[in-house]
């Protein structure tokens, strides 16, 4: 019975690191457009010319004989961003290509779904022409984590 505690523990830890590796990724390529699509009135106010973000770093501790790795840092005060409180549908006409990744992310109820990856599909095929095929994918590979695969929905 504890080896299954263990490796429901073990792949919970794997989907959070896929889930973190995932935003971070998602942040670090597109973090002008993130600014922009939940934060206009301050995307406004930036230069996204000068944003640097710091990647991870391994900070050591020479007396304690420690080290850690720290992680992507972006910090706002104030501003916070609960996806799934976000309607869905104020975000399908926007070319915004973090709205597309993150749509499985925002707030939608199960008789919602399929119309929600529709939305989805439609919004890939928008943008596709503007983005690369290295950031398709990465819009891609996120909105995976999140779409439950449903072959009925998919193929119906």
């Amino acid at each position: 019975m504890r080896k299954k505690n263990k490796q429901g523990e073990q792949e919970e830890k794997k989907t959070i690191t896929q889930h973190d590796e995932a935003f971070k990724k998602l942040l670090q390529t597109f973090f002008a457009e993130f600014i922009a699509l939940f934060f206009p009135e301050l995307d406004k106010l930036l230069d996204h010319t000068h944003t640097r973000l710091l990647m991870q770093e391994l900070l050591v501790d020479i007396v304690g004989q420690e080290s850690r790795s720290l992680d992507l840092i972006i910090e706002f005060r104030f501003f916070k961003v609960e996806l799934r409180r976000q309607n869905w549908r104020e975000f399908i006409t926007s070319d915004n290509p973090i709205a597309a990744a993150l749509l499985a992310k925002m707030g939608y109820n199960k008789t919602e779904e399929r119309e929600v990856r529709a939305a989805y599909l439609r919004m890939i095929l928008r943008i596709r022409k503007k983005l690369d095929d290295a950031k398709l994918a990465l819009i891609m590979s996120v909105a995976d984590l999140y779409f439950e695969p449903n072959d009925a929905q998919d193929f119906a």
